[in-house]
């Protein structure tokens, strides 16, 4: 009788062990020691992150860089190091930046200088269709610009320049030089007849008369 006893029991303890996984019974005791089932990993990943690879970075470790395509082709990414402002100009009235490697037809430096000047090398006169490289250095001890447009355009930069006095800028039409730094601008003119202005819009400096006027040829 005890035989067949144990035998169901061992029988039972099989069968509810087949019926709930994960359940462990401690023959020959009334103590039940519980197991939870491992769970699979759950995953808020949608169909959009998954294309773009997100879902593979590991929870822990956040990814490279929130940038997104379009920010990339504004070249906004690579303002997170370094706080430089790309602007997409619409097209100047006087010109535009030369391809790079176009061979210039000319080439003059211009120091920026503290009593708000510009001090070019050679008379910075153009011709429309000339291409001019401007080897711009900062002789001061603190920051400058040197900027190519319209009378109107140079204004335009300079409302905005109040409203953000520390933006920098990339964008071949001008360039914001640091003290003891040298710069390089390749500007293709265009418009005989119009007025080009070279320009510094930091706040208070072009107001202190450091800007320049030709009339293209």
């Amino acid at each position: 009788m005890l035989k067949m006893l144990n035998i169901q029991k061992a029988v039972l303890t099989i069968v509810l062990t087949l019926a709930t996984p994960g359940l462990v019974l401690a023959a020959g005791s009334g103590n039940h020691s519980h197991t939870a089932p491992a769970q699979p990993r759950t995953t808020t990943c949608t169909p959009e992150h998954e294309a773009m690879g997100h879902c593979k970075m590991s929870d822990s470790t956040p990814p490279a860089s929130t940038c997104t395509p379009e920010h990339e082709a504004m070249g906004h990414c690579k303002m997170e190091e370094n706080d430089v402002h790309a602007h997409a100009h619409t097209a100047s009235t006087v010109g535009q930046p030369a391809p790079a490697g176009t061979a210039p037809a000319r080439t003059i430096t211009v120091h920026l200088v503290d009593s708000m000047r510009f001090n070019f090398s050679a008379p910075p006169t153009a011709k429309a269709g000339e291409v001019i490289r401007f080897v711009v250095m900062n002789k001061g001890k603190v920051p400058h610009e040197f900027g190519i447009g319209s009378v109107e355009e140079q204004k335009s930069h300079r409302e905005m320049m109040k409203a953000m006095p520390d933006m920098k800028h990339e964008d071949g039409q001008v360039v914001t030089v640091a003290p003891g730094e040298t710069r390089e601008l390749l500007w293709q003119f265009a418009g005989s007849g119009t007025t080009a202005q070279y320009a510094c819009s930091i706040p208070g400096h072009f107001e202190a008369g450091m800007h320049h006027e030709i009339t293209i040829q």
